[in-house]
């Protein structure tokens, strides 16, 4: 009975053409229609006659890929799928096959964020795509899972130039949060009555350091999860120079030579400790304006996490990507450490160390949550001998 039964059901698959079976593989060949929005990351408003393309990651190049990389991917059997977008900023793609894709938008004079997708439901909503335009700035720029309400994203950073004294520890672990708060790397004010730290976020959009009347740093736009506010963001943060730093000769240098350059990131050189900048986000509401879970960026059912995407992009080219862990236990999530330095050239360079710097914060109190303050965990199992 149940032979009859499933081979009745393959034949009745087969008559809607959903069983192909024919020279693969596999029997069945799923087909899709993802879905999703292109934004203008700086305003929130949608972005229309976009290009959204779907390229299959077995064909997909990295930005630094070797040549014969190149020609591995341009060997491949065309699987891109593409889509434009409407006034809303909306796109549909069609008949697209389960898998792995790399999500990404084109139009002229601007850049987009680009991330890996699963494409894995029939009319499934892939995560919002962010534009900017090209204009040279270093931008930080979050997305998140459209099913969660609001997250809100912060940048903190000493207003002193220099960071008390000017010490080009930047590349140990000897800079970090100590016990009394008042040197190091730490994301928030520790006396709260202190004007030594600013951070900016939603109730304080713009950096007081200005250049020609402008602030150096911004929030951009601000996502409350509001009816008329694209889901799933964006909020990004514009960084034009380094705050607080004009040009080199205020502190102590430190010169990179091509061993330090190889694993700093940062070209042969001398350069002047600039201090240093700390991202972060948490969840003001989860899914309504009083249901927040901000200790584990997800909802209170536990049914979505924020699946928070930060994007670093410089002008229109995306430098990488960092995501949060789902349903880790904490208040703020740090996520990213920018090292900031003064190079001894003509006009002091301003030049950022990017850092992922994820690690467990509460108010800047890592005994209340029974951890050490550097917040590194070590576990010891028994071998299996």
């Amino acid at each position: 009975m149940k032979k009859r039964i499933l081979l009745g059901t393959i034949v009745v698959l087969a008559a809607m053409g959903i069983v192909f079976g024919v020279g693969s593989c596999s029997i069945f060949q799923y087909l899709a229609a993802p879905q999703g929005y292109v934004v203008d990351a700086l305003t929130g408003d949608p972005i229309q006659n976009a290009n959204v393309t779907l390229t299959a990651r077995t064909q997909a190049v990295a930005p630094l890929a070797t040549d014969k990389e190149r020609q591995d991917a341009a060997a491949v059997e065309a699987q891109n799928f593409s889509a434009t977008t409407d006034a809303s900023g909306y796109y549909t793609f069609t008949d697209v096959e389960y898998g792995s894709y790399v999500l990404t938008a084109e139009k002229s004079g601007q850049g987009f964020t680009r991330q890996i997708v699963e494409v894995a439901g029939a009319a499934q909503y892939l995560p919002n795509i962010g534009g900017v335009a090209d204009d040279g700035k270093l931008r930080i720029i979050t997305m998140w899972n459209p099913d969660f309400k609001d997250v809100d994203v912060y940048l903190t950073y000493y207003t002193n130039f220099n960071d008390y004294g000017g010490s080009p520890e930047a590349f140990t672990d000897s800079y970090q949060i100590n016990s009394t708060g008042d040197a190091g790397f730490v994301p928030e004010n520790v006396d709260t009555t202190s004007t030594y730290r600013e951070r900016i976020f939603w109730n304080n959009m713009d950096s007081s350091d200005l250049y020609n009347g402008e602030p150096v740093v911004s929030l951009d736009v601000d996502n409350r999860g509001g009816t008329d506010e694209m889901a799933g963001g964006p909020e990004t943060i514009s960084i034009t120079y380094i705050p607080y730093a004009y040009t080199f000769g205020s502190g102590t240098a430190t010169t990179i030579d091509s061993t330090a350059s190889a694993w700093s990131g940062l070209p042969v050189g001398t350069y002047e400790w600039a201090g240093a900048m700390e991202f972060y986000v948490d969840a003001y509401s989860a899914s309504s304006s009083t249901a927040a879970d901000d200790g584990t960026l997800s909802t209170t059912d536990g049914a979505n996490s924020a699946d928070v995407i930060v994007f670093v992009m410089l002008g229109v080219n995306q430098l990488g990507s960092y995501a949060l862990p789902n349903f880790t236990t904490i208040e703020n999530a740090s996520m990213i450490r920018i090292n900031t330095f003064l190079e001894n050239d003509t006009d002091s360079t301003n030049h950022f160390q990017i850092v992922p710097d994820i690690r467990v914060i509460q108010e800047n109190d890592f005994r209340a949550l029974g951890m050490e303050e550097s917040g590194i965990i070590h576990v010891e199992l028994p071998g299996r001998g």
